[in-house]
This record gives structure tokens, C-alpha cells and sequence, in this order.
């Protein structure tokens, strides 16, 4: 937890993670994601990571695409919506800093969810778009010739996984409705038929 003796010893550790301890501090993740034990270890990791963030962004850049992957990758297995929003939270503290070309493999990962025929992953999906769009925007901005399309046909989807927030997705990134339309028409079409 936040307050904890332990959140505020690794919040008192962050202080001295250098590139070294960093790359050895990436690989433990990876076990702590995916077999934690308890509910608060995993969604603690997840905030560890979002302060991680804050505090120490430019030491996340390097390994933005293994983050992303070990992230995603956990927030798609893992039962727990709380663990799952923490996760996804994570992921869009850490596009801040990613390179480009990493946030392009992340947008396609979101099409890829939003086309599942799973729908919790079609919800992750969703959930995903939307931290991006409120947490990391100027990461979103150059991806949204894949995104926002999406969000269109979400918000119009006729089942419910994560149609609210692509509806959210939609109107925080579209200038106006018709001009974002006839921007994205062809894409729009696309995924519609």
C-alpha cells in the first residue's frame, strides 16, 4: 500500500536506482507481475512503477517496450480489476517517456485488444486508450490516426465492453465531430465493415 512502512521504503530507495540497478530492477518486475502474491503486491507494483515514473522517468525510457510488454501482458491474465487498472495505469505513466516508436507498438497491441474476440480484453483495450489519452496525451497525439477511429466504432458498439470508454476516448481527443470524422473517414469505414 501507499502509506505503508513498505511503499514508503521504496519510495525512500528510488532515490538511489541508477541505469545498473534499473535493468537488474526490470527483470525482477517481470516475476513480481505475474505471481505476486496478494492482491496488494500486484496493484502495488503497478503504483510502485507510476512513481517510478514521476520520480525517476528518464531511467524507465530504455526499457519502455519490455515494461510494456510484461505490463500488458499481466493486466490481460490477471482476475483482478483493481491489479488490472493498476497495471494499466502503469503502462500510461510510462508512455511519458517511451519512445515513439514504442507507443506505436503499444497503439497497435490497443487495436489488436479492441478487435479481441474476448471481452475483457476488448475492455482492457478500451481502459487502456483512455489512461493514455488522460495520462499521457502527448504520447496518444501521434497514434491517433489508429486510435480514434477506434473510439468511434467503441462508443457505437452495440456490446458494452468498454463502450463508455471509448465514448470518454472519443470526446476528449475529437475536436469536432464532423471535422474528426472526415479526418478519419476512411479509417472509420474500415473498421466498421
Amino acid at each position: 500500500a501507499k502509506s505503508s512502512p513498505m511503499g514508503e521504503t521504496l519510495d525512500l530507495l528510488m532515490a538511489h536506482i541508477d541505469e545498473s540497478v534499473m535493468t537488474e530492477l526490470v527483470s525482477t518486475m517481470k516475476s513480481v507481475l505475474r505471481t505476486g502474491v496478494g492482491l496488494n503486491t500486484r496493484a502495488g507494483a503497478g503504483r510502485f512503477l507510476q512513481r517510478m515514473c514521476m520520480r525517476r522517468g528518464r531511467l524507465i525510457r530504455p526499457h519502455a517496450g519490455k515494461l510494456f510488454s510484461m505490463l500488458l501482458s499481466s493486466a490481460t491474465t490477471d482476475a483482478s480489476a483493481a491489479v488490472r487498472a493498476s497495471y494499466i495505469s502503469a503502462i500510461a505513466a510510462i508512455a511519458k517517456y517511451a519512445e515513439e516508436p514504442r507507443v506505436n507498438e503499444l497503439s497497435l497491441e490497443i487495436v489488436r485488444l479492441s478487435k479481441s474476440e474476448v471481452e475483457q480484453e476488448r475492455s482492457i483495450g478500451a481502459q487502456l486508450a483512455l489512461e493514455l489519452s488522460r495520462n499521457a496525451p502527448d504520447a496518444l497525439s501521434p497514434q491517433k490516426t489508429l486510435v480514434l477511429p477506434l473510439a468511434f466504432v467503441g462508443a457505437h458498439d452495440t456490446e458494452d465492453a468498454g463502450k463508455g470508454k471509448w465514448s470518454e476516448v472519443w470526446e476528449e481527443n475529437s475536436g469536432g465531430v464532423s471535422a474528426t470524422l472526415r479526418l478519419y473517414f476512411d479509417e472509420i469505414l474500415e473498421l466498421a465493415y
